[in-house]
Order: structure tokens, then sequence, then C-alpha cells
């Protein structure tokens, strides 16, 4: 515990000396008026790219649940297998 608490020491002391940087007072205006400026294009996506994107995304889903059930049922079959033939080490 004590090593972290130095570490954490170490690090704020490191930083201790060093200037403040000082911001322009004009910064967030500048920032403001280039994101309202009239120039900026708002790409829109046509509804059946978005159709597309959200079919390819459940169909990837069901599969993978799919996957999971299958899993699912072969691992209790194997541990219902292993239980009742008493077998715990398949080589034997």
């Amino acid at each position: 515990m004590e090593d972290s608490n130095n570490w954490i020491d170490e690090a704020f002391k490191s930083v201790q000396h060093q200037k403040q940087p000082i911001l322009n007072a004009d910064i967030f205006s500048k920032i403001e008026q280039r994101i309202n400026k009239e120039g900026t294009k708002v790409i829109l996506m046509p509804i059946w790219k978005v159709a597309v994107a959200a079919a390819v995304i459940i169909f990837i889903n069901l599969l993978t649940f799919k996957n999971i059930s299958n899993t699912k049922q072969k691992m209790e079959v194997t541990e219902y297998q292993l239980g009742t033939n008493y077998n715990f080490y398949a080589n034997e």
C-alpha cells in the first residue's frame, strides 16, 4: 500500500513546478464559429443502408446466440455422461 502512495506522491512532485497553460480567451468562440459555419456538410445516409446495417447486426447476433445454445446443450450432455458413468479421466 505504501508503494502505491509513494508512486502517486512522486508523480505529483514531478509536475509541481511546471507552468500552467494559458488559454486564448477567443478560442471557444472560434470553435463555435467553425461548427456553425454554413459550409459545413451534413452527410445523410440513405435509409436502406441503415436497414441493411441493422439486418446484418441482427443476423450476426442470431447466429451467435444459436452457437451459444448449441454449445451449452453439448456441455450439459457431456457433464451428464461424465456423472453417470463416473469416468473422470477420458483416456481410461
